[in-house]
């Protein structure tokens, strides 16, 4: 009866310890980036800009998983212009904001300031670019995130920042 005991028992830890190995874990993390931009006075004159970040997941709950990121959703992906000071009129003639090549947004005739004070937030809901977004980090750990383009900004400088939020549920495997 020992022996039979004995050979269940080891029969359970060693269906146990290989179920242990192939585990899968669902974790959530929440990523607010605040990136600084400064344009200079432009003197009348529209200027080109061209500003980077570089935006790192693993932080947060994902901290602690580097490198072990199996599968990667992002569940929502919204930026704000937020903390704006200088010229009130200044504004993006043309830009686009981007994450590693996936464009975002493309603003035109764009007053950073109104959205600012506003509080505009603006939500991605391309489906395409969330999973492209997505299998970028699966992949890496970090991505650049670019805002380029020209502005005119006649009466004084422009400084602000961009508030970019991602929310999102990766799959871990050990």
């Amino acid at each position: 009866m020992k022996r039979i005991l004995y050979v269940c028992v080891s029969f359970f830890i060693l269906v146990s310890c290989e179920t242990i190995e192939n585990i899968e874990l669902k974790v959530e993390n929440n990523l607010t980036e605040r990136i600084p931009v400064r344009i200079s006075q432009t003197a009348n004159m529209e200027e080109s800009f061209d500003f980077t970040n570089t935006l790192d997941i693993h932080s947060g709950d994902f901290s602690q998983f580097e490198n072990k990121i199996a599968e990667l959703t992002i569940m929502h992906l919204s930026y704000a212009f937020i903390d704006f000071t200088g010229d009130t009129n200044g504004s993006i003639t043309s830009g686009v904001l981007e994450i590693d090549d996936v464009v975002i947004a493309e603003k035109t005739d764009f007053n950073v300031s109104t959205a600012a004070a506003a509080g505009t937030v603006f939500h991605v809901t391309d489906v395409e670019k969330l999973q492209r977004i997505a299998s970028i980090f699966t992949g890496d750990i970090d991505a650049v995130v670019r805002l380029k383009g020209a502005v005119l900004s006649e009466r004084d400088a422009m400084d602000f920042k961009i508030e970019l939020r991602l929310d999102m549920i990766a799959t871990m495997k050990e």
